[in-house]
């Protein structure tokens, strides 16, 4: 039976308006002057395509002849129209009652109870194309609606008679006022909820965690309730951050209009909540399907009816870690006023890499071959990327140990490794790091050192990503979020520019307007290592201006050997961009060299944010990133920051095989295995120090207590491996001072100060 009018005698068509960003939604007042969204502040949210035309569902009516209202038994077989559905919320944080938090291991955990929130549960009707797009909450999708009868409310199809009822004055008559833009329904009831924040914990299986817990959480309230609970649901709602960013909260709601008093019972004690969860860990701990190989997960545990269309992103043994984590930590749980007090911006590294995921599964291209398919990879939720004629696998959260310091390793968010790649050979896997502005902005000169130590290691290219990367709308950068270092507008050589890509690169032709996630793509598509390069070479040559007497103003700042390659006869540019206070955030030296028609790049970033307005410095940020993504290319690019140079991380390069003074300390190199500390030793040999004892053993009470890669007894120093950091802690017991792996590797001079002092 199909549902084919609306019973407009006691609905009437209303208007209201959506906010792109989050869940929040209104009926529009004709006088209404909000000039954004009264909850996110999204500068969208006075635009016209974010007014749509709504029904309010009450009666309906379904006409269906007798014969086609019959089944027939010889078949189960149902035809079924899918339409896309959201469940908006919203609720006056005074309805707050009871809240309570879990905080440990940089993972927050939370909860509170609303007596009464208002659930708007919205009908878009069928999927439909990019041209019905529009942005609500956050998701950009195609949303037919349900174009309508004005006179009567039949549903009218498209490409078909228009249809009404029998005494429909409109019948035979039809005009432009005849039929309703397509209309979108609703039904809204007020409720209670309880409204939890959970942890970020994406691992091993980005994607799950979310379906995993909500499906571990009913099977928890179903152990404690018993019965019959399939009047209470679940839902997502979008929380404005800042930036007109958002979180997920999860909202376990009560159908009943009013509620039934079972969510109240649970937060009457934040016992009652780790009873739910203590409950569903139990049943998937002592689960027959445990036992059962390659099974993760069944219908006597997680996979209840109501997650069927999930069942590919529920994993019992994730489930049982997100509960367990939180189990473990019971002993911190403290009562809150409410979960507005939570700092959201920390779970943004965790949730863009969702949104990464998320970004690559639509990613559409005009006239390019785009297919995108899920698939393990290691183990892991990955993908097959199939783009014109080449085929990428995409692993998340991927360890690399570095193929000259095998004792260190770097975690990627994900790693993109050609499969089948046209015309091409050899090509290197892709380290891809999401970062998230709130946790980054403090280690940007680490961030940078990985990324140049995989690049340098000639096995890698890497590809730094920010959220307005990934989440953005527009392929193109937003210069609010990025500064486009790569715009040729300004620079010296701007108006040879077209004519080096139009002759040498034409496939590149605009590329330098697309943000970092498009490049990316784009380069999936056209992995040419050499065309690449010539791509940078040409920016780089668009700052070359032939006045090298600009290499001073960087000498002050800067160690003299950075910059050593620049001092060239040829050709020499400057480009600085400083931020509305007039300090400099960034510089770039570009020099020709004389040589391969080769070109030497410089970027300098002044990342002290301390010293930087926050809303000018996250732009700047971004567009370093994003020029490093492109400059990588060039063997002779060096990226630094004034923090990497305070903090020692571009130390001159220390060669492993220069001749050392004498025997004695060539013996002791040769005894090393590792090595960060045969490197440091080689720089010792020649700096007048104490020869370690390599091997060193601990002795306490004549027996050995503790053991180091090698010491300096006298001086009561030792230097301790990766492999062995729970020894650090039985030297430093015993008033022994320890040097660590990036201590030796990054700052040697300061080591070795410590061990001649």
């Amino acid at each position: 039976m199909k549902i084919d009018q609306i019973d407009l005698l006691v609905s009437e068509v209303e208007t209201w308006r959506f906010c792109n960003k989050c869940s929040h939604m209104e009926l529009n007042d004709s006088e209404s002057n909000k000039k954004c969204c009264p909850r996110c502040e999204s500068a969208l949210w006075p635009d016209e395509g974010q007014k749509k035309h709504l029904i309010r569902l009450k009666s309906v009516v379904a006409t269906t002849g007798d014969k086609n209202s019959r089944l027939d038994d010889k078949s189960e077989e149902r035809s079924h129209t899918s339409f896309l559905r959201k469940m908006h919320v919203g609720f006056d944080p005074k309805n707050v009652v009871k809240a309570f938090s879990i905080k440990a291991d940089g993972k927050t955990f939370a909860f509170e109870f609303i007596r009464s929130a208002n659930f708007c549960d919205v009908n878009f009707g069928e999927p439909g194309l990019d041209s019905h797009a529009v942005e609500i909450a956050g998701e950009r999708k195609g949303r037919k609606g349900f174009p309508i009868c004005s006179k009567c409310g039949k549903v009218q199809t498209a490409g078909k008679e228009p249809r009404h009822t029998y005494t429909c004055p409109a019948k035979g008559r039809e005009n432009e006022k005849t039929f309703c833009s397509p209309v979108w329904l609703y039904r809204e009831f007020n409720s209670e909820c309880i409204r939890l924040l959970i942890p970020p914990y994406y691992g091993q299986n980005l994607q799950s965690g979310e379906p995993s817990f909500v499906a571990a959480l009913h099977l928890g309230l179903k152990k404690l309730f018993g019965g019959s609970i399939n009047h209470l649901q679940t839902t997502y709602q979008e929380v404005p951050i800042k930036d007109g960013l958002s979180a997920k909260h999860l909202v376990l709601y009560d159908t009943i209009p009013g509620g039934t008093g079972y969510l109240k019972e649970l937060t009457r004690s934040p016992d009652e909540m780790l009873k739910v969860l203590e409950g569903a860990l139990e049943v998937l701990k002592s689960c027959p399907c445990n036992q059962e190989p390659g099974k993760d997960g069944c219908y006597r545990c997680l996979f209840a009816y109501r997650f069927s269309k999930e069942l590919d992103g529920l994993s019992r043994e994730l489930a049982k870690e997100m509960l367990a984590d939180i189990i473990r930590n019971k002993d911190k749980l403290e009562e809150i006023s409410h979960m507005g007090t939570i700092d959201l911006e920390e779970r943004l590294d965790s949730e863009l890499e969702v949104k990464f995921l998320e970004a690559v599964d639509r990613y559409r291209q005009a006239g390019v071959h785009v297919a995108v398919k899920k698939e393990l990879v290691g183990g892991k939720s990955g993908r097959l990327i199939d783009i014109g004629l080449n085929k990428w696998r995409l692993e998340p959260d991927v360890y690399i140990r570095l193929p000259n310091q095998p004792a260190r390793h770097i975690q990627a968010d994900f790693l993109l490794t050609p499969v089948k790649i046209d015309k091409l050979q050899n090509l290197k896997p892709i380290a891809i790091f999401t970062d998230g502005f709130k946790y980054h902005k403090a280690i940007i000169s680490e961030d940078m050192w990985k990324r140049k130590a995989l690049v340098d290691s000639q096995k890698y290219l890497v590809w730094s990503l920010t959220w307005h990367d990934v989440v953005a709308t527009a392929k193109e950068v937003d210069p609010a979020q990025c500064l486009n270092i790569l715009d040729p507008d300004g620079k010296p050589k701007a108006n040879q520019y077209p004519q080096w890509i139009k002759n040498k690169l034409p496939d590149f032709e605009g590329f330098h307007r697309l943000n970092s996630f498009e490049l990316l793509f784009r380069y999936l598509q056209h992995p040419s290592i050499d065309q690449w390069k010539d791509f940078a070479k040409y920016h780089a040559g668009l700052f070359v201006d032939n006045d090298p007497n600009k290499l001073e103003l960087l000498k002050q700042t800067i160690p003299e050997w950075h910059i050593t390659n620049f001092q060239c006869k040829t050709a020499f540019g400057v480009y600085e961009y400083q931020d509305r206070n007039q300090k400099t955030a960034l510089s770039l030296f570009s020099s020709f060299l004389d040589k391969d028609q080769s070109f030497s790049v410089l970027c300098f970033l002044q990342d002290a944010i301390e010293d930087q307005p926050f809303d000018d410095f996250r732009p700047v940020w971004n567009g370093y990133l994003r020029l490093y993504n492109v400059f990588q290319f060039l063997p002779e690019s060096k990226f630094i920051t004034q923090k990497g140079i305070t903090q020692d991380l571009y130390p001159q390069p220390v060669k492993e095989n220069h001749e050392v003074p004498d025997e004695k300390w060539q013996s002791v190199i040769n005894e090393t295995l590792d090595d960060d500390a045969k490197s440091f030793l080689h720089y010792l040999a020649n700096q007048g120090t104490q020869i370690p004892i390599i091997g060193f053993e601990l002795m306490v009470n004549e027996e050995v207590s503790g053991m180091a890669e090698m010491a300096w007894p006298d001086k009561k120093i030792a230097f301790i491996s990766n492999d062995h950091e729970e020894m650090k802690s039985v030297f430093i017991k015993h008033q022994w001072s320890c040097l660590s792996g990036e201590q030796i590797r990054n700052r040697p001079h300061e080591a070795a100060a410590i061990i001649i002092s």
